[in-house]
């Protein structure tokens, strides 16, 4: 195995781009669609199934790299995009602020096909549960994306946080301190 050096930062963005551009050619337009249309997840499924298919290799998505994928679409395309970022009570995987409104996505990989269901309910449950939305308030809007991870397949889904329903629950959660 070798180390590839970049000397300076003119050569690692052009590298960057180069690799970027190669390797995203062509969703960037896809990408920012779906995104506009987060409340359906299907859309947002079709585009992440579609690149999985005839992009990726099975061997790219070793372990646990859907997080830097889907972080390296997101960012490529320029949305400010938040990974691993303590919130509530927990760590989220990703947040991206858009114009109007905000989303929280929670990823899990499972080991068998049939559990992706149960997995992409388990991790909204999650960010629920943990609180992920804390310190966003309700406006802009926040949208609750659960991705769960099958090899090359994935089921996406979409809810818009209920600020008002949260902050009820959350008031009798301090109360009980």
């Amino acid at each position: 195995m070798r180390e590839l050096y970049i000397p300076n930062a003119e050569l690692q963005d052009v590298w960057k781009w180069f690799i970027l551009r190669h390797i995203f050619g062509g969703y960037d337009n896809s990408i920012a669609k779906a995104l506009d249309s987060i409340q359906d997840s299907a859309v947002f499924a079709e585009l992440l199934g579609d690149f999985l298919i005839t992009k990726l290799s099975y061997y790219d998505l070793y372990k646990d790299n859907y997080h830097n994928l889907l972080l390296g679409m997101l960012s490529f395309r320029g949305f400010e995009t938040i990974s691993n970022r303590e919130s509530g009570m927990g760590r989220y995987d990703l947040l991206v602020k858009m114009p109007k409104y905000y989303i929280i996505f929670e990823l899990k990989m499972v080991k068998e096909e049939h559990l992706m269901e149960s997995a992409v309910n388990d991790v909204l449950k999650q960010i629920d549960e943990r609180k992920y939305w804390a310190g966003l308030g309700t406006n802009p809007p926040v949208y609750k994306v659960g991705i769960a991870f099958y090899n090359k397949q994935c089921v996406v889904k979409s809810v818009l946080h209920d600020g008002a329903k949260d902050r009820k629950f959350g008031a009798r959660a301090l109360n009980k301190f």
